[in-house]
């Protein structure tokens, strides 16, 4: 299991690290101008898509405890239905 910790700290090491990697091709001066804004158009999707998937969350959950109420709810009815037909037969 250490060994595996220590391949993923190998492996993903760059990625988790704050400091940035120089790039292989060696020129310094030739970044493009557009990566910024590509860089932040790539976080606000992601920051959307964590808020959707927030939302569908909440939601998710809104609705399995709607549903649980509801079952309670026409358990109870039934119940108190069949009691009442089993006192008209008694």
């Amino acid at each position: 299991m250490l060994s595996k910790l220590r391949f993923n700290k190998q492996l993903f090491g760059n990625l988790l690290s704050k400091k940035r990697v120089p790039s292989s091709t060696g020129n310094k001066g030739s970044q493009d101008p557009r990566k910024g804004s590509q860089d932040k158009s790539k976080r606000s999707k992601g920051a959307v898509f964590v808020e959707y998937l927030l939302l569908v969350t909440l939601v998710g959950f809104g609705v399995i405890v709607g549903l649980a109420t509801l079952r309670s709810a026409l358990v109870n009815e039934l119940m108190d239905l069949a009691n009442a037909i089993n006192a008209i037969n008694t």
